[in-house]
C-alpha cells in the first residue's frame, strides 16, 4: 500500500499531457499570426469585498500580479505576434503611488512607453476577483464515485467530485498607438478591441486535492470523496488554474476577434493580412521584405510606406495595385485591391527581431498605421531581384489587370 501514491501520481502526469496536448491542438486559430508588435502593460488587481459565502465552506486565495503578467505575456508571445514588450512602471514611483496616480496620467505612459518601444498597438488588463472560495460536493460525481471505490479502489483517485466556485474576471483594451498623442488622449477608432473572460469555477479530483502519501493510506477505510476538499494543494492548483485560464481564453478570444484588430482605422482604407507579409534576413546580411497590403476599392492611392530598423528608416513607394479575385480570410469588405511591397536592405545585423512598417494613405487627412513583422533566418546568400520577384509569383501568380491603368511609381529596393 506504502506504493499506492506512486501510481496515481504517474498516471495523473501522463493525463495532464495528454490533456495539454489536446489543448495545444484545439487552438489552431493561434496560428493567425497578427503583423504587429504589442506592448503590455502590467496587469492592475482588484480584489472584490462583498461576500456572502459562509465561514464553515470557504476558504480565501490571494492572486499575484507578476504571475498574471507572466502567464498574459507568454500566451501572447506564443506565435499570435510578431513581437511582445512587456511594459513596466515609471523609474521614479512606487507601484503603489502608481497606483494612485488619476488613470489618465497612467494610461499616458503607457502609451508613451509603448511609443518608446516601438510598438504598433498597446494591451491594457485588468483582474478583478474574489479571494473568497466557495468548496462543495459534487452531488452527482459523488454518487458516481462511491461504486468506483468499492470494486475499482485507486481509479477512484481520478473522478473529480470536488467544486470550487470562483468569481474572478480578466478585461483588457486594445488600442493603436501609431498615431495616438502622447498626452492618452484618443479617438474611438484607436481602441481595436475590447476583450472580457471569466473563470466561474473548476472541479478537483482526490489527485489534485493531495500531494501526500498519508493522504493516499487514509483511502484505504474512507473514500476519497469524503476526504479533506480545502488542502494547501488545492490553494495552489486554484492560483495557478485561474490566472492561465483567464490569460489563454482572453488571448483566443483577441485571435477570435482578428477582423476588428486589423480592420482599417476609421477614414484609412488599408490593412495586412495575417501570416503574408514576410521579412528574411540572408547570411550575406540582405534583409528581404515582402508581402502583400490590401486597400479598399475606391480609396485614394497608397502614398506610400516607410521601413524601420534601428536608427535607420527607407522611405518607399508602391508600384501599382491589381484588384483581389480571391478574399483573405477575414478582412475587410466590398471590393479589394492589392499592393506588392517588396524591398530589400543590406547590411542588416545579426539579432534583429523584427522590423517595422509604417503605411501612409493619400486622404485628405492621410492615416498612418504601423505593422511589424517577425524576422526569419535564412542558409546562403540573399537571391538576385529577379529570382525573388519569381520566387513571389510562383507562390501566387499575379491577377491579370491592374485596377489604375497608366499608373506607375517608383518601385522599392
Amino acid at each position: 500500500m506504502i506504493a499506492m501514491p506512486i501510481l496515481p501520481k504517474l498516471a495523473s502526469a501522463v493525463a495532464l499531457a495528454a490533456l495539454a496536448a489536446c489543448s495545444t491542438t484545439s487552438r489552431t486559430k493561434r496560428d493567425v499570426a497578427f503583423p504587429l508588435h504589442v506592448a503590455v502593460a502590467p496587469v492592475q488587481v482588484s480584489e472584490l469585498t462583498e461576500t456572502d459565502v459562509s465561514a464553515s465552506n470557504a476558504f480565501t486565495i490571494k492572486l499575484d500580479a507578476g504571475a498574471v503578467d507572466v502567464s498574459l505575456a507568454r500566451e501572447l508571445g506564443g506565435g499570435l505576434f510578431a513581437r511582445v514588450t512587456t511594459l513596466e512602471y515609471p523609474a521614479d514611483k512606487t507601484t503603489a503611488e502608481f497606483a494612485a496616480a488619476r488613470p489618465e496620467a497612467q494610461f499616458a505612459h503607457w502609451v508613451r512607453s509603448a511609443r518608446a518601444a516601438d510598438a504598433d498597438v498597446l494591451l491594457v488588463p485588468a483582474l478583478s476577483y474574489r479571494p473568497e472560495i466557495e468548496a462543495s460536493k459534487d452531488v452527482v460525481n459523488v454518487a458516481v464515485n462511491l461504486p468506483v471505490f468499492l470494486f475499482l479502489g485507486p481509479v477512484s483517485y481520478w473522478v473529480a467530485d470536488a467544486r470550487y466556485d470562483v468569481q474572478a474576471e480578466l478585461v483588457a483594451d486594445l488600442f493603436d498607438v501609431t498615431m495616438m498623442d502622447e498626452s492618452g488622449r484618443f479617438s474611438s477608432w484607436q481602441l481595436l478591441t475590447k476583450l472580457r473572460r471569466q473563470f466561474g469555477g473548476t472541479r478537483y479530483d482526490y489527485n489534485e486535492r493531495v500531494d501526500r502519501a498519508l493522504d493516499y493510506l487514509l483511502t484505504v477505510i474512507v473514500p476519497p470523496s469524503f476526504l479533506e476538499t480545502r488542502t494547501d494543494q488545492v490553494v495552489a492548483n486554484l492560483r495557478e488554474d485561474v490566472v492561465a485560464d483567464l490569460s489563454a481564453s482572453i488571448v483566443d478570444q483577441l485571435a477570435d476577434d482578428r477582423r476588428r484588430v486589423l480592420m482599417p482605422m476609421a477614414g484609412a482604407s488599408f490593412c495586412l493580412a495575417p501570416g503574408e507579409m514576410h521579412a528574411t534576413r540572408y547570411e550575406d546580411g540582405t534583409l528581404v521584405l515582402e508581402g502583400p497590403v490590401y486597400q479598399t476599392a475606391g480609396s485614394g492611392r497608397l502614398a506610400g510606406y516607410s521601413v524601420f530598423l534601428g536608427d535607420q528608416t527607407y522611405d518607399r513607394t508602391f508600384r501599382s495595385p491589381v484588384p483581389v479575385e480571391e478574399r483573405p480570410r477575414d478582412l475587410l469588405a466590398g471590393g479589394l485591391r492589392r499592393y506588392e511591397l517588396s524591398d530589400r536592405v543590406p547590411d542588416v545585423g545579426a539579432g534583429v527581431e523584427s522590423v517595422r512598417i509604417e503605411i501612409r494613405d493619400s486622404g485628405t487627412s492621410p492615416r498612418v498605421r504601423s505593422f511589424s513583422c517577425q524576422v526569419r533566418e535564412a542558409s546562403g546568400p540573399c537571391p538576385s531581384k529577379a529570382q525573388a520577384v519569381e520566387g513571389l509569383l510562383r507562390r501566387e501568380p499575379a491577377p491579370k489587370r491592374a485596377v489604375e491603368a497608366g499608373a506607375s511609381a517608383t518601385p522599392g529596393g
